[in-house]
């Protein structure tokens, strides 16, 4: 009678989630990290040839492993090195692992060894010959007549077409009948951003060109000593972003572009003010009517540039073209940032100009576009994620919050601490990353007599840690202590735990660890000492701890996280300075430290031995024979030895 095995998974739907099987099946250790490059749900990641959202895109970039690493290991060695380490070529030392011999080898042929046989002097044509093959122009020369019509390939540089009035005005790009008018010519270049040298200062023309596929971070520079009246208009988004069409795929470097390019929608996105005040816009024009910037003098010998760029945010849309076959841009869109330029006396001044470039696959379904730390483990350098639990019922956890990256709370774009009673939302995002041992912190400047007001209480009924962002940790933050931060209190088991999972197998606790503050400054004992202006019992730091294991294949690791503390930090704050009217900077700290747990003890993973076979070929033990048929049962004391046979073992 055969005996079915079946498993089944309980679905509780609580708060409109669904709580289901954990997002990673431990049960079955071989299944883990069967496709590690896959670090974006509903994306493809480039050279991730496993990801199933690369279908179709997979001829446009070279492929990664998918999974576990090859166990195979190439080594490169100099001939004329090793030939140098042998003392003699006739001589040879050999170790022998594997029965610990230890052999000398001696050659007695009367073949005394190589030698080489290069000629003393080179020809002229000879040197020009091995110039030519060496020149790093060779290689260029042959990119450049590339005179395919084909799809983009990772890396191929995005161009885009410009038109040119007889006069060398460039024209406000309407469509293709702005390039194909008679009276323009058509130009193209490399769509580039403005490079900082090594001094921040914006680098010559054209800057980093944009290469398909590759996105490049949010990054700035300085244009240094620009003149406003002669440099206004250049600064215009209309010069920048509303007089040039894309590629929407690759083309020969003089091929007009015609039906295949793409005029981009543009987005005014923020407005920063000549005081420097943010005012965020949503004003998407097109392209034809994008904005211009404008110059005045004032009567004051002022000068005022208003609405010039200051980012560029570049996004492009691929996908693969069912019709043409080939990997094509579908769209552009452009976010740019304006600001408010103001030079006292019309004197030369320095302005900040920057952008980012994103690559974003078009989508056909409605499922969101998540970025994963790994997959299934985290990979260091990636966000830790973690959420928070938004309900609980006798200690365990019956809703949590959004996935998010782990940010360390609190620390000003200047480096001060932010209080928990500010309003301000300009904390820098300070990402915790998995495996990197960090330090972080902020600065809390204060004088002697602000310093002594806060320690004895006055000001402080729930002490330093209820008084900066910084401090405060887990649960046992209320809204009345910081207002301003979501505490997270659980981290993302694996690093591709998606943006709403309910099971709790998917989440580890942090264990929290408070100390209670007995603030006391050092002048409350000044009749028996005298004061050392310090404030002892204070928090003044905390201590992130996250330990974590690899599970599945050995030759294939994948980081999970097991455990987590965080504790608070108590110490002594002491003024310094000799004037006690000024304000010296206190520091706070946020440490995090990642430790690495293992068992010595291995599991190896067997298949099953498969059954013995009754019936066998006559010549499995040729010469020696089993019968005259074609197929004969074997004889009891040979069906032994094939037994003892098949019980044979290689134990390492």
């Amino acid at each position: 009678m055969g005996v079915i095995l079946m498993r089944t998974f309980a679905l509780i739907t609580c708060y409109g989630s669904v709580i289901g099987a954990p997002t990673v099946n431990l049960d079955d250790p071989l299944s883990l990290g069967q496709c590690t490059c896959d670090l974006t749900q509903a994306q493809c990641n480039v050279n991730c040839c496993c990801d199933p959202d690369c279908v179709g895109l997979t001829d446009s970039f070279s492929c990664l492993p998918e999974g576990p690493k090859s166990a195979t290991t190439q080594y490169c060695y100099s001939k004329s090195w090793l030939h140098r380490v042998n003392p003699r070529v006739d001589l040879w030392v050999i170790a022998d692992d594997l029965r610990g011999l230890l052999c000398v080898s001696v050659d007695n042929s009367a073949v005394q060894g190589e030698v080489f046989q290069n000629q003393a002097v080179l020809s002229s044509s000879q040197v020009d010959a091995i110039v030519q093959e060496n020149s790093p122009l060779a290689t260029s020369v042959a990119v450049s007549q590339d005179v395919v019509v084909r799809g983009y390939h990772a890396g191929d540089i995005l161009k885009v077409h410009f038109a040119l009035s007889p006069d060398q005005g460039v024209q406000v790009m309407q469509g293709v009948s702005t390039l194909e008018n008679a009276n323009f010519v058509e130009v193209v270049s490399p769509l580039s951003l403005p490079t900082a040298d090594p001094y921040g200062t914006c680098a010559a023309s054209p800057g980093q060109v944009v290469r398909f596929l590759n996105d490049v971070p949010p990054t700035s520079c300085w244009k240094r000593n620009l003149d406003l009246p002669s440099q206004c208009a250049a600064l215009s988004p209309r010069q920048q972003v509303g007089t040039w069409m894309l590629r929407s795929q690759y083309l020969p470097e003089d091929m007009r572009c015609g039906d295949r390019c793409l005029l981009p929608t543009s987005c005014a996105v923020q407005r920063v003010a000549a005081d420097g005040s943010v005012v965020s816009i949503a004003s998407c024009d097109g392209n034809a009517s994008v904005r211009e910037s404008s110059f005045q003098q004032g009567g004051d010998g002022s000068c005022t540039c208003t609405g010039a760029v200051r980012e560029l945010n570049y996004f492009f849309y691929f996908g693969y073209n069912d019709a043409t076959q080939v990997v094509s841009i579908t769209r552009v869109e452009v976010n740019y940032t304006i600001q408010d330029l103001s030079s006292p006396g019309c004197k030369p001044i320095e302005v900040q100009q920057g952008g980012s470039v994103h690559f974003l696959q078009d989508q056909s379904g409605s499922q969101q576009i998540e970025a994963r730390s790994g997959n299934p483990g985290y990979i260091t350098g990636l966000p830790l994620l973690v959420t928070e639990c938004l309900s609980s019922v006798d200690g365990s956890c019956e809703q949590y919050g959004e996935t998010r990256d782990a940010t360390v709370p609190g620390i000003l774009p200047g480096g001060n601490c932010m209080l928990t009673s500010s309003n301000s939302t300009v904390a820098q995002e300070v990402k915790i990353r998995f495996g990197e041992n960090s330090m972080f912190g902020c600065t809390l400047p204060l004088t002697r007599q602000e310093l002594a007001s806060l320690c004895k209480g006055d000001s402080l009924p729930n002490g330093f840690a209820g008084y900066l962002n910084l401090l405060p940790i887990g649960s046992a933050v209320g809204n009345n202590v910081a207002r301003n931060v979501a505490r997270w209190t659980r981290i993302a088991a694996f690093g591709n735990v998606p943006l709403d999972a309910q099971d709790a197998a998917d989440w580890v606790k942090v264990e929290e660890r408070p100390r209670s503050e007995a603030l006391e400054f050092s002048d409350s004992s000044a009749s028996q000492k005298a004061s050392n202006s310090t404030c002892t019992g204070a928090v003044v730091g905390v201590d992130l701890e996250v330990i974590y294991s690899p599970f599945g294949e050995v030759g294939n690791p994948q980081m999970k996280v097991v455990g987590a503390q965080i504790s608070q930090r108590l110490g002594v704050l002491a003024y310094t300075l000799a004037e006690p009217t000024k304000r010296q900077g206190f520091q706070f700290t946020y440490s995090v430290r990642f430790f690495k747990t293992d068992s010595e003890n291995l599991e190896i993973q067997v298949p099953p031995r498969p059954q013995l076979p009754l019936s066998l070929p006559p010549d499995l033990f040729y010469p020696f024979t089993i019968g005259r048929a074609g197929m004969r049962t074997l004889h009891p004391v040979a069906m032994i030895g094939l037994i003892a046979l098949f019980n044979l073992r290689t134990q390492c």
